[in-house]
C-alpha cells in the first residue's frame, strides 16, 4: 500500500501542477493571476488531485458546488480519505447566481474523525490549511461529500491542533479578542474566512489589518448569525466563524 505525503505548506511558483498548460504546467483549469490557476479553489484542487495521483484528473473544471454531482468516474462517499476532494456548495447546485461553492484535498484524519484539509481562496489566498471538524460544516456552505482518487494508503499521519498560513507557518489556536485596530495573522484568519463566504466581498482585503471594511463584514457575520453586532471577534463570533 502506497504512504500519503500530505501538502501542509505552499506549493513553490514553479510546481507545474498549479500553472496552466499555456505556460508549459499541467493545470487545465482557468488562469487567474498571471500563469497560475491559483489563487483558486478549483485550480488548486484540481493540481493537487493531479500531484498526488499522478494522472491528469477527470474532475470538472467548473463551478466548485457542481463537482460532487459531475459524472467523472470517480466514486464518492460521505466519509474521509486521504487525499480525497471535499466538496461544499454555496446555495443550490448548478445554480450559480447564489454562489460557487468551495472544494479542498484532505491532507490529514484525525482519530476523532475531524480533518486537515489544504485549500486556495479565489483571488485571495494563495494556500492555507485548515482542521475541519468531523461533519464537514463550513460555515456558509453545504457539506456535500467526498471525491475519492481510488488510491488506498497505508497508514496516516495525524496532525497537531495548529493551523498553517499560506507561508506554511503556523498559527496559534489561542484566539485573541478582535476588533477594528487589531493586527496579524489572527485578522487574516478572519479576513479569509468573511472574503470566502461573501464571495471577494468589495473592499475586504486579507492584510492583516482590522479596519473599516473588516468590521462591516464582521458586523454582517454577527447579524447573520444572531450574534451582538459590535464588530468584535470574541468567543462567540470565532465559535461561529470557525464551526
Amino acid at each position: 500500500m502506497n504512504k500519503y505525503k500530505p501538502r501542509l505548506s505552499a506549493p513553490s511558483y514553479s510546481n507545474l501542477y498549479y500553472i496552466h498548460t499555456s505556460y508549459g504546467g499541467k493545470n487545465q483549469c482557468i488562469r487567474v493571476s498571471g500563469k497560475y490557476c491559483i489563487p483558486n479553489c478549483v485550480g488548486y484542487a484540481w493540481g493537487r488531485f493531479y500531484e498526488i495521483t499522478g494522472k491528469c484528473p477527470k474532475l470538472s473544471k467548473g463551478n466548485a458546488e457542481n463537482w460532487y454531482a459531475y459524472k467523472d468516474g470517480y466514486k464518492r462517499g460521505k466519509t474521509p480519505k486521504l487525499g480525497a476532494v471535499i466538496c461544499w456548495r454555496k446555495g443550490k447546485a448548478g445554480v450559480s447566481l447564489d454562489g460557487a461553492g468551495h472544494v479542498a484535498i484532505v491532507e490529514e484524519i484525525k482519530s476523532n474523525g475531524d480533518i486537515v484539509i489544504s485549500q486556495s481562496g479565489y483571488k485571495s489566498t494563495r494556500f492555507w490549511t485548515q482542521t475541519i471538524k468531523k461533519g464537514y460544516k463550513l460555515s456558509g456552505y453545504v457539506f456535500q461529500g467526498f471525491i475519492y482518487n481510488g488510491i488506498d494508503y497505508a497508514e496516516n499521519s495525524p496532525s497537531n491542533n495548529t493551523n498553517k498560513n499560506k507561508y506554511g507557518k503556523e498559527i496559534k489556536m489561542t484566539l485573541n479578542e478582535l476588533k477594528k485596530g487589531s493586527k496579524g495573522e489572527q485578522v487574516k484568519t478572519v479576513q479569509r474566512i468573511l472574503y470566502c463566504m461573501y464571495k471577494s466581498p468589495k473592499g475586504l482585503s486579507i492584510s492583516g489589518n482590522f479596519l473599516t471594511y473588516t468590521d462591516k463584514y464582521v458586523k454582517k457575520f454577527q447579524k447573520a448569525n444572531g450574534l451582538k453586532v459590535d464588530g468584535i471577534v470574541s468567543k462567540k463570533t470565532w465559535e461561529k466563524l470557525l464551526k
